[in-house]
């Protein structure tokens, strides 16, 4: 799997997430109807996390983003997803956390 210019907003429609590239492979442990993914040798380059604490907001802006995600994916508990990753290498990433 091959990922471009990948960019995630949060719901203020910032910046959450940029990666220039990403590549991974699918391992054989996958189950797509019980939303369980395993990944394996993966890559991300140039990438960029901007969690933000807005004003006036009781939780910053990458819990909305998961909370929101959750509801989407109508998941009831937090297992009801599994993700899983062996081997990651990250190349020249920046974190910022404004609060």
């Amino acid at each position: 799997m091959r990922l471009e210019n990948l960019t995630l907003f949060d719901h203020q429609s910032d910046t959450l997430f940029y990666a220039k590239k990403i590549e991974s492979t699918l391992t054989g442990n996958n189950n797509f109807l019980k939303k369980k993914f395993s990944f394996s040798n993966s890559t991300i380059e140039d990438f960029y996390l901007n969690i933000t604490q807005y004003e006036n907001e009781k939780e910053n802006s990458l819990v909305i983003f998961l909370n929101d995600l959750k509801e989407k994916l109508n998941l009831q508990n937090p297992e009801d997803l599994a993700i899983s990753m062996n081997k990651l290498k990250a190349f020249k990433g920046e974190f910022d956390y404004l609060s």
